[in-house]
């Protein structure tokens, strides 16, 4: 049987980064940009149908995303259903926040035109949708 190749017990202890020293502030910052957008929504931008939700959803999705990717490496605690080669997944998870960072960066470059740009895009999507 081989060896499994970059097991974390390979790694010197003085080129660890222990979780603990960034576990609450990632784990806050999340939580506290869905209460800021509850919270203390612009005025400027209450017109703007369906933003606020959108904005609201990306957060949670990428708070969930980063919860699945904060289990999926974790070793402690031990659990046996978490096996090493999930771990995988983890690539393609990371991209989603990625993605969604450079998604709202996007929008909010010229925040008003770009979600009208959104909006109207979904909907015409919406429509061939519906047509095809």
């Amino acid at each position: 049987m081989a060896n499994e190749a970059g097991s974390f017990s390979e790694i010197p202890p003085e080129r660890r980064l222990p979780f603990e020293t960034i576990r609450e502030p990632i784990d806050t910052l999340l939580s506290a940009m869905a209460l800021n957008l509850e919270r203390e929504w612009p005025e400027r931008w209450a017109g703007l149908t369906g933003a606020r939700p959108y904005f609201q959803g990306t957060v949670q999705l990428a708070d969930f995303t980063y919860q699945s990717v904060r289990f999926l490496c974790a070793d402690k605690p031990e659990n046996p259903a978490r096996k090493l080669e999930f771990a995988i997944s983890v690539p393609p998870l990371a991209r989603t926040i990625l993605d969604s960072v450079f998604t709202v960066i996007f929008l909010l470059e010229d925040f008003p035109v770009r979600w009208n740009w959104l909006r109207i895009r979904q909907a015409c999507w919406l429509l061939v949708r519906t047509v095809a």
